[in-house]
């Protein structure tokens, strides 16, 4: 029995025994869909929620910043009875097409021209922002966990 072999083997028995929850393979799909290799990527530098107890109703806002390649991102995200809004800017404002990605689908909306943006209605779980500014560059943020 080669490599191969006994890697299916494995993952045989791993699909049969526990397999993964369907919701899990969906996200992980949509992931690949997402993904643009020629984005400028800013990762996170900051959550100000990170060390609290957890963020609640009530619990005031959670910010967050991502840097990278000299652009930078910075949201604020607030728990609302229909899911959270996220309200932010880009840095250096540029006006620019918004998509931010969950597991579902995606949410658009635009920049204006000081980089401002908002967008209501986001499930919680995991998202990340993509920006296309209209000279075609796109911005893309870590993902994280709301």
């Amino acid at each position: 029995m080669n490599e191969q072999e006994i890697l299916a083997e494995i993952r045989a028995a791993f699909d049969a025994i526990d397999p993964p929850p369907p919701h899990v393979l969906a996200a992980a799909q949509a992931a690949f869909r997402w993904r643009d290799p020629d984005a400028v990527l800013v990762e996170i530098v900051g959550d100000a929620a990170a060390g609290r107890s957890g963020l609640r109703r009530g619990g005031g806002p959670r910010l967050l910043s991502f840097t990278g390649h000299d652009v930078g991102v910075e949201i604020e995200v607030m728990e609302e009875h229909e899911g959270h809004r996220v309200v932010g800017r880009l840095l250096p404002p540029a006006t620019a097409t918004v998509f931010l990605r969950h597991a579902d689908g995606e949410l658009r909306s635009s920049t204006d021209m000081a980089g401002q943006f908002v967008v209501d209605g986001v499930p919680g779980g995991p998202v990340s922002l993509l920006f296309r500014l209209p000279d075609g560059v796109c911005i893309v943020t870590s993902w994280v966990r709301l």
